[in-house]
């Protein structure tokens, strides 16, 4: 999927919710569930992602890297948050599924604003720490 794909999905997302007013009037446990549900997704993430670079030949610091550059969640949310809504407006579903479909798109939306900026300020302040040129001493800031 391309850089242009994905902007125009994270536009089409934004503009939903401006459209449906769906950031003023979030449901605080669609919210409270949502953050819930995604510390725990991401806590299963860290760990199975750790596992899985254990026989790559990676270093330990390198591991981390991987782990941590895998925090972000936003291209598929970006893709797919708002089908579910754009789907049950179309078919003409009930109140109740426009509402479930209302509730997909909340949580992919905060899962965007919450681990996008989140992954790229950890990406950016971890690598030069956790990164090495072959070849290259570790720096004096290494951890």
């Amino acid at each position: 999927m391309g850089l242009k794909r994905i902007v125009e999905n994270l536009v089409k997302n934004f503009e939903a919710c401006e459209k449906e007013k769906q950031i003023l009037s979030l449901e605080l446990d669609t919210i409270g569930l949502g953050v819930a549900t995604l510390c725990i997704s991401l806590t299963c993430r860290v760990v199975t992602t750790f596992f899985v670079v254990l026989g790559s030949g990676l270093n330990i610091r390198e591991r981390f890297f991987v782990v941590l550059a895998w925090l972000p969640k936003a291209t598929v949310q970006a893709a797919v948050g708002s089908t579910a809504l754009d789907y049950a407006v179309r078919i003409g579903a009930g109140v109740h599924e426009i509402a479930l479909a209302k509730q997909v798109l909340t949580i992919a939306v905060l899962v965007i604003l919450i681990t996008a900026p989140i992954g790229a300020i950890v990406i950016m302040t971890s690598a030069p720490r956790l990164l090495q040129r072959p070849g290259q001493l570790p720096t004096a800031d290494a951890v």
